[in-house]
């Protein structure tokens, strides 16, 4: 659910993406900063952030799992660009996907 909201919500992709870094950056900084996914949200490049950052998204990923289960969507652990490739960016063809959206 949170891939698919993010791209309903995503602006297009500017250009072809060749499946490495993120699509939605310029410059290295984010394009898509209020809709971006919870991993973007918690792990950042700060060496001092590292204490918190696992419990926070522990703590964050039951309730999306548990969203999941409350509407009987299925759930599907995918890494953030496997997702983005499996629905359709950059080079990826969606009938090679290793799961459906």
């Amino acid at each position: 659910m949170e891939l698919a909201t993010f791209l309903a919500k995503a602006p297009p992709v500017p250009g072809e993406w060749g499946g490495t870094g993120c699509p939605f950056q310029s410059n290295r900084l984010c394009d898509v900063h209020t809709i971006r996914p919870l991993g973007c949200r918690i792990f950042f490049c700060d060496p001092s952030a590292g204490e918190w950052q696992a419990e926070q998204y522990e703590r964050f990923h039951r309730q999306i799992k548990r969203l999941h289960d409350d509407l009987a969507v299925p759930y599907l652990y995918v890494e953030w660009r496997q997702g983005l490739r499996a629905a359709g960016l950059g080079h990826s063809n969606l009938s090679q996907s290793p799961f459906l959206l």
